[in-house]
């Protein structure tokens, strides 16, 4: 029986306490979010489950087991899948909610517009470029309301 490497133990164990303290604080913060309940209660829950329900395997790692009995259509592989998918999409959007919060405050606004200005200016460059080089993209005006031939018979 292998088990997983440590460096992937450690960001296992980052990427929950992670869930747990960000759900902990949008907990009290939004007063009682319901989304940060479920992730409150998920966060310390999906690892102690996933570590019973893989110490039955026979070989192999934790992952592959999960991987075989989800193929299977067991309930509880399903239902910690699920669980992973809710921790990675609360922990996304926290990371949204977070960027939208600091893009508020004016200096780094200022900032932001300003790359954003720089990188619009090089994608248009990068844009006409490619439409300028790339055969069939570029078409007089002549050519787009011309209406296509028919042959008559």
């Amino acid at each position: 029986m292998n088990s997983m490497s440590e460096s992937f133990w450690s960001l296992y164990i980052t990427i929950f306490s992670l869930a747990f303290i960000t759900s902990v604080v949008y907990w009290v913060i939004r007063r009682y979010s319901p989304l940060a309940a479920i992730a409150l209660i998920l966060s310390p829950l999906l690892p102690l489950v996933a570590f019973v329900y893989t110490v039955q395997r026979t070989s192999g790692n934790e992952y592959e087991y999960l991987r075989e009995q989800l193929q299977s259509n067991d309930w509880l592989a399903i239902s910690l899948t699920v669980g992973y998918v809710y921790i990675a999409s609360w922990l996304l959007f926290v990371l949204v909610d977070v960027c939208i919060k600091i893009g508020k405050i004016p200096y780094v606004n200022e900032k932001l517009k300003w790359f954003w200005n720089k990188c619009h200016y090089y994608v248009d460059l990068v844009f006409h470029w490619i439409r300028d080089k790339w055969p069939g993209m570029k078409k007089t005006e002549k050519e787009t309301y011309e209406e296509p031939k028919r042959e008559s018979q």
